[in-house]
Order: C-alpha cells, then sequence, then structure tokens
C-alpha cells in the first residue's frame, strides 16, 4: 500500500472517525511536532483504536504511531543530552592586585660603630608603620612618615656579616636607630660595602706593579667629591713642587 493508499483510507475513515483526521497526517508535519505534541497523539491514537474496525486503518494507525515514538524518542534523548552537557563555566571575576607602595628612598643618615655593633641613625619624626628586614649580608627599613609618604633604606650589601638574630632597631620621637650585632669584631670601612671593594681594587692594582700614575688615577676615579679634590691640591703641590727643584738645579 503507497502513501496515495494510506491518504485514502485516512479519508475514509476519517469520514466515520473525524476524530483520525488530524492524528493521520503528513510526515513532514510530525517532524515539526516537540515531545508534549507527540506523546498527546500518542495517547489519543491509542484510544482511538477500539472504534476503528477496519484492519487496514488499524495498520495505518500504527504505522503513524511508530513514527510518533520515534520522533519522541529523538527528542527525549535530546533533551537528556542537552541536560548532561556541564553548565559553562563561569568567568571569574578579575582580581585587581592593589598596586604596590611607591618607595622614597631615604639617603640620608648618619652611622658609628663599636667593636661589637654598627648603629644607624635616621631623622624621621613621628614615623607610623616601621618594619626593618635584616638580612646577613643586607639591610631593608621601611616606614611610612607623619604626612603617609613610604621610605625605606635599602642596603643591598654590607660591609660585613651581621647577626641578624641580634640586629633590632627602636622607634624614637624625633628619630628610629638600627642596631646591627656586627658576626665579627672587625672594623667596618662604611655602612656598605663600597670602601671596601675599592679599596680591594686598589691593593690589586698596586700588587699588579702600577705605576705611581696609575694609583693616583684609580684613586681618583673611586673617590668621592670631597676626596678628588684633595687629590687634585695634592698633585698640584707635587708639580709645583717639582718645577721649583728644576730651577734650582738648573740655577
Amino acid at each position: 500500500m503507497d502513501a496515495a493508499d494510506l491518504t485514502e483510507l485516512a479519508s475514509l475513515q476519517a469520514q466515520t472517525t473525524p476524530a483520525l483526521a488530524p492524528l493521520l497526517q503528513a510526515r513532514a508535519l510530525q517532524e515539526s511536532l516537540d515531545v508534549h505534541q507527540c506523546a498527546q497523539q500518542l495517547q489519543e491514537l491509542r484510544g482511538l483504536k477500539a472504534d476503528v474496525p477496519n484492519p487496514e486503518v488499524l495498520g495505518l494507525i500504527n504505522i503513524r504511531m511508530r513514527a510518533l515514538q520515534k520522533q519522541l524518542d529523538r527528542l527525549m534523548a535530546a533533551k537528556q543530552q542537552a541536560q548532561a552537557a556541564p553548565a559553562p563555566l563561569a568567568k571569574k571575576p578579575a582580581v585587581v592586585e592593589p598596586a604596590p607602595p611607591k618607595f622614597e628612598e631615604i639617603k640620608k643618615y648618619a652611622w658609628d660603630q663599636s667593636t661589637k655593633q654598627v648603629t644607624v641613625y635616621l631623622s624621621l619624626a613621628e614615623v607610623g608603620q616601621c618594619h626593618c628586614d635584616f638580612q646577613t649580608t643586607s639591610l631593608l627599613f621601611t616606614c611610612v612618615d607623619k604626612s603617609g609618604k613610604s621610605l625605606r633604606l635599602r642596603i643591598p650589601t654590607l660591609c660585613e656579616p651581621i647577626d641578624t638574630a641580634q640586629s633590632t632597631y627602636v622607634v624614637k620621637p624625633e628619630r628610629v636607630v638600627l642596631k646591627l650585632r656586627k658576626h665579627a669584631n672587625v672594623e667596618w670601612t662604611g655602612l656598605d660595602d663600597t670602601e671596601k671593594r675599592k679599596k680591594a681594587q686598589h691593593q690589586k692594582l698596586a700588587s699588579s706593579g702600577a705605576s705611581t700614575a696609575e694609583l693616583l688615577a684609580n684613586m681618583y676615579n673611586n673617590a668621592d667629591d670631597k676626596t678628588r679634590e684633595e687629590l687634585s691640591q695634592a698633585a698640584l703641590q707635587g708639580r709645583i713642587k717639582r718645577e721649583e727643584e728644576n730651577k734650582k738645579k738648573l740655577g
């Protein structure tokens, strides 16, 4: 029996059973049904089968019910698959890290030493939160002054090692005092190792057989402004003295 025959049987049966007319439609309409509509039509067809005496029309109803059941199975499988699919991960809000504080370097300080300790004096009045990180060969002191400005004293390489467990600091109304316990009872040439390195470099140059002029040039290059002025004055006086001695010899 082809589609035309089925349609004709459906038309004949619909004359005696009008409720079958909308239930025996073409497959194109069947595929547009949703889950609820498929289930509803299946239930209606099951109820009408008892009122259909024609076996050929019953066969047509069964074909229609099988098609509706397949459509219903497909729709239910798609629904379950959609429900089983993991929900898209919600994007976590971006965490904005607070900007690190900008420190102003503490460039002016005083220091002295005893056989066991180096003391650093910072002229800071009414400072707020303070912290000092003592390391064996370095020092980092940070604080907030009374105006809210972040300050720090950073010595990346101390002149000599210190005992961190015995080092401490004291905050006073008009200043902060850092107390660095020496690891060994040796004389420090400075708070950092700048002068120590310069001295070692000069000694190495001297032991290599460098001339007096080369040694003086090295001293001048590694000196501060005050020492350079003193070296220049010494060089000038030495030249004047040599010129006077040469004049006496010629005279």
